[in-house]
């Protein structure tokens, strides 16, 4: 198996670069829980966002059927008047027509 020696030939780590590798992790975990809440945040408002967006096209929605109600409702009234004027003149001639 060779000389036990040979197990030792690679560098060994001193207390104080693991204690330098210790802050740089700790410095990386901090770095990235800052980053994760930056992130959280920016989600929270992209939905308040979405939100937003939703409600507003509710709204637009519920709009767009009215005015389409209430256009429905002249169109009717025009066809109702357009009638009643149409009576009248047939009226008015069936009784000039008595009149000759």
């Amino acid at each position: 198996y060779g000389d036990h020696r040979d197990l030792h030939s690679f560098p060994t780590r001193r207390s104080s670069d693991l204690s330098r590798t210790a802050e740089r992790s700790e410095a990386q975990k901090d770095e990235f829980q800052r980053r994760l809440r930056v992130l959280e945040a920016r989600v929270r408002q992209g939905q308040l966002e979405i939100d937003f967006l939703r409600n507003e096209k509710r709204k637009a929605q519920r709009r767009l059927t009215e005015v389409k109600a209430d256009a429905s409702q002249m169109r009717l009234a025009n066809r109702q008047q357009k009638a009643e004027l149409n009576r009248s003149r047939r009226l008015l001639l069936s009784m000039e027509a008595r009149k000759l």
